[in-house]
This record gives C-alpha cells, structure tokens and sequence, in this order.
C-alpha cells in the first residue's frame, strides 16, 4: 500500500494490494474541502473517505507501460494548473483564484474513468471523519488552511489499521513520541502543557482499549513533563521574587513630612498678603495691524494672507473681508475679465474666509446668514470666471439650489438686494442648463461632463494617444518577458527530466535522498519562477477612459470650481449629514501606471477620483504569476473602477445635494434650560398648520400657559401670515416679550428671505402695502410706549428694533 497527495488536483490517490484477491485496489478522495462548504458550516465538516474506488487485475498493474503512462499521469498532475483550478473574474480579466481550493476532477473523475476501463468498482467499507478545518486570513497572500498533508496521513493510516481498531492508539503513541522530541527540543512550557492535555484526553477517550504498553508509554511521558514544568516555575519564581524592599528604620519622617513647596513661595505669599488685589484692571490695546477694508484687488488675499489677517484680529478681518465683497467685488470682475489666474484667486479667497469664519461665527445665526451670502457672493464670480474659461459648462446644473438663500436671515436693504442677484443668477443658470447629468454624478455616460470636455479638448486626446502608445509599447516588453521565461522554465524542467535523484546515507548509514539533488534543484528553480502581469493603464469602457484621462488633467478654472462648489453643498449644506462608509482602495495620482501623466492643482483640487477596487499590479494577489503561464493570464485590463472622492474629508463625494440647505446654521438654537426648549420646531419653519398646533398642545410645558403656546407657536403657522402674526401678537398680551426665546421666533419670522418671485419676497409681501404698514409702525410704538419706563425690557426693545421698518422706501426697493 503506498498513497500520494497530487497537490495541483488537490486530491490524494490511496493503492492497495488486497490480499485476498488478485486485484490492485485505487482509492481517491478530496484533501481540502471547497472554501464555500467550511465557512457555511456550524461546527465541524462531516466527509466520509474514501471517494470513488476501483479496482484492477494484478497483471495489468504490473505491465509496464502501464506503470509509465500511470506514473506520468500523476507527476503531470502534481504540478499542472487546468480549467479545474478556480478563476476570478476581474475588469474582464480571468485570472486563477490561488484562495480556493481546486476541483479534484482530473483524478476524482478523469483517472477514475481511465481506471475503470481497466477494472472494476470496489465496494469499500468508508469512514467518517469530523474536519475542523479553518480558512484564515489577514492581509496575506494565501489563507491558512490546516494540513492536506497530514489529512492524506490519517486518512491513510485509518483506513488500514481499521480492521484491528490500532489506528486511535497509534495516534496516541505517535502524539507522545512527538511530545518526548518537544521536550528534547526545548519547546515553550505553554506549548508542552497543551500537548500533554490533549494527549490526556485521548487516553481518556480510548479507556480500555488501550494496552498496557501504550498506558505506561503515556504516563511516564505526562511524568517526565510534570517535571520539567515543575522544575521550570521553581526557577522562574526564585528569579521573578521580590526582596523586601520597605526599611522603616532607615525613614526620616521629619525630614520626609516638610514640604518646601519651592516653586509656590512667590504665588502664595503675594495672595495671602493683605494688599493683594483680587481682580486686577486689564487695559485695552486695540490691534495696529493693517485694515482690509481699504483693499479692492483681491489678489492681495491670496497666499495666506487673508488667513494671517484673521488670525490677529478675527471679528474686524472678517467684517472688512464682507465689507470688501460687498462693495468691491463686482468691480473687480469686470477689471478682470480675461484673467486665467482669478478662478485661483476666488477660490483661495472661499478656503481663507470659511476656515476663519465657520469657527468664530459657531451657532449665531444672523453671522452665519452674512457668510453664507458673502460665500455665494464669490462663488457666482467664480462661476462667471469659470464659465468663460470653459463654456461648457453653461450647459450643466450649477449644483447649488435656487432656494439655498431661503433660509438666510436679512433685513439690511444692501444685502438684500445682493441676495436678489444671486438668487436671480442661480434661477437663470439652471433655466440655461440643458444637460440633466450633474457634475458630481458617478455614472459616466455620453452626456457627462469629463466624457464631452474630453472629446472637445486636442490636448487630453493626445494625451490619451500617448497613453495607449506606452500601454502598447510596455505589453509587447511584458510579452517577450514571458516568452523567455517560459522558454527557461522548460529547459529547466526538461534538465531535470534526464537526471536521476541523488542519494545519500545519513548517521545511521540508511540510503536517505540527497538535500544537494541537483534534480530537485533544478525543479525548485523552475518552480520558483514567477512574472508581474501587466496592467493595462485605462479603463475598458471608452467613456471611463475619457473621463480618466479628463481627471489627469482637469482644467485649473474647473478644478477650483468643483472643489468650491462641493465646499458649498457638503460642509456647508450638509454639514450634519456623515460621510459615506469605505475607503479608496487606491486614488488616480497613486496608479503606478498612470502617475507620470497627473497634473497637480495643489491649491484647489480638493475632489479627484479614486478605486474602489484593486489593481491588479500592485494590490491584488494577482500581480505575480507562476511560471509557465499563458498570455491572456499576463496581460490583464485595467482592474479599478473609479468614482469621485473627497480629499479633505477622506471620503466618497455625495451623489445628490437636493437635501442640501443651511436652515441649521440661520435658525438660533434654544438653551436646553428653557422652557421652550421643545417648541423649536416652531422656530424653525413656517410648514405647521393651524390642526399641528392643536394636536400639540399637549406638548405645552408647564412653565407657560396654554395661551402663550398657541400664540408661540401660532406666530410663524402659514408663511404669507407671519407678518400679520406679529403685528396681531404686538397687540395681545400673551407672548413675553421680554423672553429671549420670543424675540429669536420674532426675528426668525421677519428676517428669513423665503422664496423669490417675480423679484418680490413672498413671505414679505405684506410690507409693500402702506395701510399695513402704518398699523405695524403704530403697535411698535405702543408696545414701546408701555415699556418705555421698565429698565427690565431690553430684549423687547430689541426685538420692535428688528421689527421696525422705518425706513419703508429702501426696504421694499430691496424686495
């Protein structure tokens, strides 16, 4: 009886000569179960071995041409990897999936059917064993499985020893013979603890059934373990004890319990004298450094100076900086008409004020409302700027929603009126838009703007040319690699096919094969022998290759215009919303095979695309291949498949921004300790109606009466009916004005823009009518009149200054 594991079939072939018959016994059985059966399985794999098993005339095995042909068969088997050997499916490519284990087919099914020409089916007694077998893997080329080898050994030796029960106590004595050379190897004491419970546990199990011999075997064994672990934690614990180290009469308490305090004297002798002063006078030194007000050529913000200038007197840069935009932005545009570097300039100016800005302003609501207006200001210079730049795309979506204002809350007529333009501007860019697929789409299609920008632009198309020429030019290098490697592995192979292996006699003077065989060398040589595949550095589909090749090298205006407008609608607009899950598995200026050709737009190329797969040169275990291999194996499409991401954030970009607003950041918060806390939703929005508020009455807090509730909450129900609420409410005595929470709802109610239409304000159309308006002006100043002599209505005296029109004219000019 000999077995052999054929290791490329994954499949072990077990010959016996019975006994009792003229008849060569072929037995074949899988060694490694398929990946999908393990990680399915609870608890253990039942396998019954062997598989198939045929039988054949003792004559016909010892014909030798049928020990060559059978002996050939087998060696070839051994090392080819054929169309059982499991594939991957990867960017088109098929490639050989190491990771699985492969179909024993070729012997389970083909030598089994050569046999069975010969022969003739064997009944054969099976056996069952439980396999623990384990598929572990971190970051490693192959997953740990456990030994096929070992498994062919028990399947081997239990199969023959079954008939005289002697293959459990062989197992036993093998263990503990292994366990003795441990110990004579000096193995850990963890390692030799483990193994003597485990062969414990076997001589438990076997019982009687073990003879004398083994049970003695075992126990002089487990002794002489005991031992050496014994002896072991006495040294250990004579070198690891600790000496006393506590010597009482050696102490000096009344030297150890004065405390100097060396570097406190000065502190505590100046606080308990009696002319020190508690609090001292600060005086104020106002900041020297340069005002920006005076500045109309926004390019002397750029470079960090904008940065440095809010960094040594935040509130008065950020106010000049709003002041500038306000009045000397549209000045500069039409100076710079022409300028290729003012998209630049825009942007870094976006980058410094929101860095500076975002921070200071946190939750003010009214500051936020300047931002976001000074922001959107820029941003439509910008636009202006990069539409000339590159007119294509008028013909896509400015991104930002015509109702992004809405939420702001204004109520001086200059601003007014900017946020009037902008509003106008963005509802005459998306009028103009004729292209539905939005700039931030993942979808690549024909209608996208890198795929038209690309076949509108000579430059990315010769750049694309170049590409393929070096794509083309490398394949044919890689193709002649792997012609002179193949060619080599033969020769080597066929070497070693003429050579005899070489023997040797060990210490005992036994014939043991040679560790110098030059016949093994030669095999282990051509074994080794591997090849980096080719990746083919552009995606297959022709618009992600166009679009790929556009993200080399966007042009500048655009990259600064993306990058701002992504500012705008995610961190702005969608600052509470958290990032998508996943990482790149690599970006596009890190793929070897198109580095060479990235242009960097350090500045302002905040979005780029990257992989959510890997390549296959670099990341994948399939970037080296065995030796022999065929071409198609060698030459692999591109293995990445791209989408946009997020420098900053270190995350994908976000498909639709239609959620995108900024009522977070111009709605007041209310504290937590007051008792409106829960009626913030009425702040917030102008949608609840008249039936919400009954319902919610039962929300009403404790701290105020049920009228002061439905006042509150009734003021901001029905958007066209918020000034009206408040000129009623003025006159009724159930809001607390002097509360801060009912001037935050005041506010909310008469500064937020609201909707645009023919360049009116809806929610604000009421203030374009002089009778009411008169009225509103008279219970303003009756309302004051009846505080005018309690010094406790401060907050009601702001708020009829934020409801006061007393200037009509420019106010409704400015709706």
């Amino acid at each position: 009886m000999f077995s052999i594991q054929i290791r490329a079939q994954n499949a072990a072939l077990i010959v016996r000569r019975l006994s009792s018959d003229d008849f060569v016994q072929f037995e074949v059985f899988e060694v490694s179960p398929q990946n999908a059966a393990i990680m399915t399985t609870k608890g253990k794999l039942l396998c019954s071995y062997p598989g198939p098993a045929i039988q054949v005339p003792v004559d016909i095995f010892k014909d030798e041409c049928f020990l060559r042909e059978l002996s050939s068969f087998l060696v070839q088997m051994d090392a080819d990897c054929l169309d059982s050997t499991p594939t991957a499916f990867k960017a088109g490519s098929v490639v050989y999936e190491v990771r699985e284990s492969v179909h024993p087919k070729y012997i389970s099914e083909l030598l089994v059917g050569i046999l069975r020409g010969y022969g003739q089916p064997a009944v054969v007694d099976r056996i069952t064993k439980r396999i623990g077998d384990e598929i572990l893997w971190d970051n490693a080329y192959k997953p740990w499985r456990r030994s096929p080898l070992w498994l062919t050994l028990r399947v081997t030796l239990q199969s023959s020893l079954r008939a005289e029960y002697l293959y459990k106590p062989f197992i036993l004595f093998f263990h503990t013979h292994l366990l003795r050379c441990c110990v004579r190897k000096n193995f850990p004491s963890e390692l030799l603890y483990v193994m003597r419970v485990k062969i414990a546990r076997r001589l438990l199990k076997l019982g009687p059934a073990a003879s004398h011999f083994i049970h003695e075997f075992v126990q002089d064994t487990s002794r002489e373990i005991e031992a050496l672990l014994s002896k072991r934690w006495t040294t250990f614990q004579a070198k690891g004890s600790i000496c006393p180290t506590l010597q009482l009469e050696e102490l000096d308490f009344l030297a150890d319990t004065k405390i100097s305090l060396q570097n406190s004297y000065n502190y505590l002798s100046m606080v308990l004298c009696p002319d020190f002063h508690r609090f001292s006078e600060a005086g104020f030194n106002p900041s020297n450094g340069t005002r920006l007000n005076s500045i109309r050529d926004f390019s002397q913000f750029t470079n960090g100076r904008l940065t440095n200038a809010i960094d040594n007197d935040q509130y008065i840069a950020l106010k000049d900086f709003e002041f500038v935009v306000g009045e000397s932005l549209e000045s500069w545009i039409a100076a710079s008409r022409g300028n290729n570097d003012a998209p630049d300039v825009i942007a870094s100016c976006i980058q410094q004020y929101v860095a500076g800005a975002r921070h200071l302003y946190g939750e003010n609501a009214e500051d936020n409302s300047i931002m976001i207006l000074t922001i959107l200001d820029l941003w439509v210079a910008l636009d202006t700027f990069t539409i000339q730049q590159c007119p294509l795309l008028k013909q896509y979506s400015p991104e930002i929603p015509s109702d992004f204002l809405h939420p702001l809350l204004l109520h001086r007529s200059s601003t007014l009126l900017r946020a009037l333009r902008i509003e106008e501007y963005l509802c005459r860019r998306h009028k103009e838009s004729c292209n539905s697929t939005s700039i931030f789409s993942n979808n690549v299609k024909e209608s996208s703007f890198a795929v038209k920008y690309f076949r509108d632009s000579k430059d990315l198309q010769c750049l694309h040319d170049e590409i393929t020429a070096d794509g083309e030019r490398k394949r044919a290098q890689k193709r002649a690699e792997l012609g002179c490697l193949n060619e080599t592995s033969r020769s080597l192979l066929q070497s070693a096919s003429r050579k005899d292996h070489e023997m040797s006699r060990n210490s005992f003077g036994d014939q043991v094969h040679s560790k110098k065989c030059k016949k093994c060398r030669l095999v282990r040589q051509a074994n080794s022998m591997e090849i980096c595949v080719h990746e083919w550095p552009l995606p297959c589909s022709t618009v992600h290759a166009q679009q790929t090749v556009f993200e080399l090298s966007p042009p500048n205006a655009f990259s600064a215009w993306r990058g701002i407008t992504y500012l705008i609608l995610r961190d702005i607009g969608l600052s509470s919303v958290p990032d998508l899950r996943g990482k790149p598995e690599i970006l596009l200026d890190s793929f070897s095979g198109l580095s060479r050709w990235v242009v960097l737009h350090p500045k302002d190329s905040r979005v780029t695309i990257g992989s959510t797969t890997k390549s296959f040169s670099i990341q994948t275990h399939y970037k080296k291949i065995q030796i022999p291999a065929e071409e198609s194996s060698v030459l692999v499409n591109n293995g990445l498949s791209y989408r946009l991401f997020d420098r900053i954030r270190r995350s994908w970009t976000i498909d639709s921004f239609s959620a995108s607003n900024v009522s977070e950041l111009c709605t007041p918060p209310i504290p937590t300790s007051s008792p409106y806390r829960h009626l913030h939703h009425f702040v917030s929005n102008s949608k609840h109606t008249p039936n919400d508020i009954i319902v919610s009455q039962t929300d009403c807090p404790r701290e105020i009466t049920l009228h002061e509730f439905l006042a509150f909450s009734g003021l901001r129900s029905g958007p066209r009916l918020q000034w009206l609420n408040i000129a009623r409410e003025l006159a009724s005595p159930y809001l607390s004005f002097r509360r801060e929470e009912v001037h935050t709802l005041v506010t909310q109610a008469a500064w937020q823009l609201g909707p645009l239409s023919d360049g009116v304000r809806e929610w604000h159309i009421d203030l374009s009518v002089p009778s009411f308006g008169n009225a509103l002006l008279r219970e303003l100043e009756s309302l004051l009149e009846k505080i005018r002599a309690n010094w406790l209505e401060e907050v009601t005296v702001r708020t009829i200054g934020a409801s006061d029109i007393s200037d009509p004219d420019s106010y409704l000019i400015s709706l």
